[in-house]
């Protein structure tokens, strides 16, 4: 079973009861039909995070070019962009490397035999890593620790055996520390706001909204759905599972939510109430 596989199984099993139990966590801010379509909600926002897998992946459609180079060229001329999404540590630094002159991949890691957590992020100047204390006041909570790790004598790419536990969507962290390493570089202001772009409830909508729930006072986070793009080419059918599972309960639990936020509001008309 797949890495991407594994995480997905994960996710529902770690957050059945933010999902299952709280409906309202599948409430989407907005809804597109893909990345390409989000150029006036990039306008209103200081951060744009976006998932890459099923979202705006290289796939075997000959369209990508057409479809996504031009929003993605303009997040990153507007040095708005982050990517983050559900990959094992070898697809980050393949992502990282395939898209960096567009925007930084991030993942969120802690490693062995070290306390704490460290960014990874992968920019045009390769890979870069940040030591992370989120307790720590603004301008200080991160600090570049890549020469103590790489020093020219680990390869990037070894750099996987280290690690001892990767932080995956919906996990509110892995967000907080994107925003925050925007906010101390002084990419975004304190306070921001950011939009959250994928194509599933499970990793991307609920993510966006434990984020408000835990730490909604630091940024005013949205939440945009994308339509999954490239999924009909995919051969892994428990992707097509989990992708099917997730869009299936997300909308049931999205129109139910909608449904009762209708209902009160009638009975409060009812009752001649505000």
């Amino acid at each position: 079973m797949s890495y991407v596989t594994d995480v997905g199984w994960k996710t529902v099993r770690d957050y059945k009861r933010e999902m299952f139990a709280r409906g309202s966590n599948c409430q989407a801010d907005c809804r597109r039909v893909s990345v390409g379509d989000i150029g006036d909600l990039v306008n209103k926002h200081d951060i744009v995070v976006a998932d890459r897998e099923f979202t705006f992946e290289k796939g075997e459609e000959k369209s990508w070019e057409e479809r996504f180079q031009p929003i993605l060229e303009f997040i990153a001329k507007q040095a708005k962009g982050e990517m983050l999404s559900i990959s094992s540590f070898g697809d980050f630094l393949e992502s990282g490397e395939a898209y960096k002159d567009f925007l930084p991949a991030n993942k969120l890691v802690t490693f062995k035999g070290y306390a704490g957590m460290y960014l990874l992020r992968y920019t045009v100047g390769g890979l870069n890593i940040l030591s992370y204390d989120p307790t720590k006041p603004v301008l200080e909570r991160f600090e570049d620790e890549t020469n103590r790790f790489l020093d020219g004598c680990i390869p990037p790419e070894s750099l996987g055996a280290f690690i001892d536990e990767q932080y995956e969507k919906p996990d509110p962290r892995v967000l907080k520390a994107v925003i925050d390493h925007a906010v101390d570089t002084g990419k975004a202001p304190e306070h921001p706001k950011v939009l959250m772009v994928g194509d599933m409830y499970a990793a991307d909508v609920i993510l966006a909204n434990l984020y408000k729930q835990q730490f909604g006072d630091e940024a005013d986070v949205h939440s945009c759905l994308v339509k999954s793009y490239g999924l009909l080419h995919e051969k892994r059918p428990t992707i097509l599972i989990t992708r099917i599972i997730d869009r299936s309960l997300g909308n049931l639990f999205s129109f139910c939510t909608d449904t009762k936020k209708h209902i009160r509001s009638w009975d409060r008309e009812l009752m001649g109430m505000p």
